[in-house]
């Protein structure tokens, strides 16, 4: 688990996020796909802390957070295809890929996102959410 957070939140980028400055608990509320997405994180979480293989239950979150993306992928309204948490659960899956070494999954989650950014016009437009900014960055 310390891994997992060490990797994806290094300390080095000395960065003091505000927790009431920003949307990411909001969009547990307001967004299924990201609620489904932080139930599969912290379910993987604990399968990798334990060292065990991952769990049906994990992999039950990671479909219904699949599944529930490509919904909003699919929705013909930009502001749902293409919001911060909805980038926020890809980069979340692009990440996870990355950890258990899932290139193939990796690579297709890394090609959404590059659409995602474009079709926002840019990493500039993530400006005002520097925490997603700065994971996108990497």
């Amino acid at each position: 688990m310390r891994f997992a957070k060490e990797t994806m939140y290094p300390a080095e980028l000395g960065v003091d996020f505000n927790i009431s400055q920003c949307d990411w608990f909001q969009w547990l509320l307001q967004d299924n796909a990201y609620l489904q997405c932080a139930l599969f994180t912290a379910s993987a979480s604990q399968d990798l802390s334990r060292q065990k293989p991952i769990t049906q239950i994990t992999y039950s979150h990671l479909r219904k957070a699949i599944a529930l993306l490509n919904e909003n992928l699919s929705n013909t309204d930009r502001a749902v295809s293409l919001r911060d948490s909805t980038v926020s659960v890809v980069l979340t899956l692009t990440m996870f890929s990355c950890m258990i070494n899932d290139h193939a999954g990796a690579k297709a989650h890394i090609l959404g996102l590059q659409q995602m950014i474009r079709m926002r016009g840019g990493i500039e437009d993530f400006r005002s959410n520097t925490k997603l900014c700065m994971k996108l960055g990497r």
